[in-house]
């Protein structure tokens, strides 16, 4: 390449570099801690550069400060989250927020005051009425909602506020506060990325949650109840741990209607390892309590059966 060609392709490269937008100059740790953004692998602005700024200063490296949230930070978040005894799953919502905050010795600002109106009011089940409707509306254009939109806070309203707030880490309950609409506002919820197939399940032990990823985007969220733990006594007579059992694996088999084990009545089972199933229950508390299996509710469970198949990827962290 002659020197007149390379001036030239220089000066095509600074335009080229010129053009991309910068990364806005990053404001401060308080920022970041008042903030109501979930921030998570791909995000980029200055949170994310006071993100990467505070965990340096937690002594976590997240790569160059560039106000890039990419795998170096993602892998920094995780580390942060195993070691303040939180869930690692690489998002930074209110609860990584809070740990963070501890570690750097500051906490979020009480004083910023909420965006909240008498139009978007705390609500909780048996509510209804224009606020509800528009919950309704926010829950479904996330994904977490799949029921009518009809003003009424009914049962699968409150388990669409219970997913949200498992996704965000916050208390498990089913009352949406003023606060959650802040959440909510322009918010889209990120699978963990546990696979890599354009449709597959991805359960989260951890949030307790299950994710249907359709064109490589989240297509619902709902809420669940796995493996509890505890000591019981199998078929065979031998006392064994009740676990969800964690790994890569397809949709092997599925039962229409009621499926009877010696455990107990699964509703629309999905099979995907051995006696383990994705199925319905009239009981999905916001805590493991199952034997093993992934339990959802009797509406997601329907749901879920008209768009799983045999051979569906099936991913299951915790």
């Amino acid at each position: 390449m002659g020197r007149t060609s390379r001036r030239l392709a220089a000066a095509v490269i600074a335009t080229m570099l010129a053009a991309i937008p910068a990364i806005p100059a990053t404001g401060s740790i308080d920022d970041l801690l008042s903030s109501s953004e979930l921030l998570n692998l791909g995000d980029r602005g200055s949170l994310v550069r006071d993100l990467q700024e505070a965990l340096q200063t937690a002594g976590q490296d997240p790569g160059p400060i560039d106000g890039i949230f990419g795998p170096m930070t993602d892998r920094a978040v995780r580390r942060f989250q195993r070691q303040a005894s939180i869930v690692v799953d690489g998002l930074v919502g209110p609860g990584t927020r809070r740990a963070i905050g501890t570690a750097v010795g500051r906490s979020p600002n009480p004083s910023a005051p909420a965006s909240t109106s008498p139009s978007t009011p705390a609500l909780s089940p048996g509510a209804r009425g224009p606020a509800v409707v528009s919950l309704q509306r926010e829950l479904a254009r996330t994904g977490l909602y799949r029921g009518p939109i009809d003003g009424a806070f009914g049962p699968m309203t409150a388990s669409a506020v219970m997913a949200f707030h498992k996704v965000w880490g916050l208390d498990r309950t089913t009352t949406w506060t003023r606060s959650d609409w802040n959440r909510i506002s322009g918010w889209w919820p990120s699978a963990p990325g546990y696979g890599s197939a354009a449709y597959r399940i991805e359960v989260d032990l951890a949030r307790q949650v299950l994710f249907v990823v359709r064109d490589a985007r989240v297509a619902a969220v709902m809420p669940i109840s796995s493996g509890n733990g505890e000591y019981y006594t199998n078929w065979a007579g031998n006392r064994v741990r009740a676990h969800t059992p964690t790994g890569d694996f397809v949709m092997q088999r599925s039962v229409d209607g009621w499926d009877s084990s010696y455990l107990g009545e699964l509703y629309e089972p999905w099979y995907f390892y051995g006696g383990y199933a994705i199925h319905g229950s009239h009981h999905v508390p916001a805590w493991p309590a199952s034997h093993g299996c992934v339990r959802v509710s009797i509406a997601d469970s329907l749901w879920l059966d008209a768009r799983m198949w045999i051979g569906m990827p099936v991913h299951v962290r915790g």
